[in-house]
């Protein structure tokens, strides 16, 4: 999602490259929502990775087991973060 929004507005902007600078809802709703999901995304995979260590599994993000993964389990152990009841990677 974050990728077709940055895309649109790109589109955006080179079709009112060197015209009359204007205020664009589109424009503006385009950008926010690429920076906000590409944030969330960003979110949600460092905590993948976390959960993952603590679940003393090989990792979801990387596909493999490292050995940082031991230190991350206990610094999300520690942080008392954890998944949510019900969810779908519990």
């Amino acid at each position: 999602m974050a990728m077709h929004q940055a895309a649109r507005a790109g589109e955006i902007e080179r079709a009112y490259a060197g015209g009359d600078p204007r205020f664009d809802i589109e424009h503006h709703g385009c950008v926010l929502s690429a920076v906000i999901n590409s944030a969330a995304f960003l979110e949600a995979m460092v905590n993948e990775l976390y959960q993952d260590g603590a679940d003393g599994t090989d990792s979801t993000v990387t596909g493999t087991s490292h050995p940082s993964e031991t230190t991350r389990a206990e610094e999300w152990r520690s942080s008392g973060a954890r998944r949510p009841e019900g969810s779908a990677c519990a």
